[in-house]
């Protein structure tokens, strides 16, 4: 059976983080971003021991979305586990923090009069600097315990004695 990336990968996302920018979007948008998300997760993702190929799927899910299902991982040999949901979900939080950083909306005054106080675009900055870094750091430590378990669940401590 199909591992659907809007059934399995984006709520896990979506649970890991609070967005007013996500509210916003439609359902399709939401998805499309999503999409373009995960797709740069699994490459930035250095050496899967399994395989992390996916494809795309036009039937429309009339359950929930009415758009198409998306992008779903093609389990041939071994189905993908939480631990490559996890690596995959914390790049994804890396990479959108990098998006955010770089959205210039972030980051324009609304009022140009000295009277109105607001927050300042250099301390939004600062803090999402902060979170990235954070972010970066999550998902390195997140991929660096990947690879200290063999795909079977078993610990690497062990190959190098035997």
């Amino acid at each position: 059976m199909a591992s659907y990336w809007e059934d399995t990968l984006f709520p896990q996302f979506l649970q890991s983080i609070d967005s007013c920018t996500i509210s916003e979007y439609t359902d399709y948008d939401i998805q499309g971003e999503l999409d373009k998300l995960a797709i740069r997760a699994i490459a930035k993702f250095k050496f899967p021991q399994i395989s992390l190929s996916y494809s795309w799927d036009d039937t429309v899910n009339t359950d929930i979305t009415d758009i198409a299902k998306g992008y779903y991982f093609d389990e041939t040999t071994y189905p993908i586990t939480q631990r490559e949901y996890n690596v995959i979900v914390s790049r994804m939080k890396q990479l959108w923090i990098e998006f955010q950083i770089s959205a210039e909306r972030n980051f324009t005054n609304a009022y140009y009069d000295k009277e109105i106080r607001m927050h300042s675009p250099g301390n939004t900055l600062d803090k999402l600097d902060k979170m990235y870094k954070t972010f970066k750091k999550e998902a390195k430590d997140t991929e660096y315990d990947y690879y200290r378990v063999n795909a079977d669940g078993t610990s690497k401590w062990g190959d190098i004695n035997e």
